[in-house]
């Protein structure tokens, strides 16, 4: 089960605030810069973003890892779902599609997942206390390979025990740093609305 919270953040000021504040709050590791590539599958009726979830294959370096998350529960920016991740050696979601339809019951068992949209991230990572895990991200969206839009957003995930009662009084704390907006979508469906945006 995933935990998070997720923020849109308003500018890079705004960013290296929250980031000042995580790490003086409490220890906190070095910053680990990485790139992601990530492509969002759906049907062609969109059965997956309907509903919140999600079908996602992430490229690291010559590897593909595929991610399934559902539509979860999700309220003031933070997200409660759950998430399931499968290795690829091709990226193409049809070779788990047992797991996926286990995931999804409902689906029709014939049905299709072609790529919708991409997420280019340029992540920064910072460990909490070794609980809660807090990424700082410059994201772009792309349909086709071309951009549609970007933002900043900022994440913060519970990785170990007693996270909850941290990413709580991690979430109080934030709320001082103006610019920090909870953000109730995922970045597939921001993607989405911003693909939509572009063909306006």
């Amino acid at each position: 089960m995933e935990l998070e919270q997720k923020y849109l953040v308003e500018n890079e000021e705004a960013m290296s605030e929250a980031r000042l504040l995580l790490s003086t709050l409490v220890p906190a590791s070095r910053p680990e810069p990485k790139a992601q590539h990530d492509l969002y599958y759906d049907t062609r009726d969109l059965d997956l973003l309907n509903r919140g979830a999600s079908l996602r294959v992430r490229r690291k370096g010559t590897q593909y890892l595929l991610t399934i998350k559902d539509g979860g529960g999700r309220r003031d920016g933070r997200f409660c779902r759950s998430e399931q991740e499968f290795p690829l050696r091709l990226p193409d979601p049809e070779f788990c599609r047992p797991a996926i339809l286990s995931a999804f019951p409902d689906l029709p068992a014939n049905c299709g997942f072609r790529p919708m949209v991409g997420v280019e991230n340029q992540r920064t990572t910072l460990l909490l206390d070794g609980k809660v895990e807090a990424a700082l991200d410059r994201v772009t969206y792309t349909q086709g390979g071309t951009p549609t839009g970007g933002e900043l957003q900022l994440e913060l995930e519970v990785t170990g025990a007693g996270g909850e009662a941290l990413l709580d009084r991690l979430v109080q704390s934030l709320r001082s740093v103006p610019g920090l907006t909870p953000m109730s979508q995922s970045k597939y469906q921001r993607a989405m609305a911003c693909r939509r945006r572009s063909f306006l």
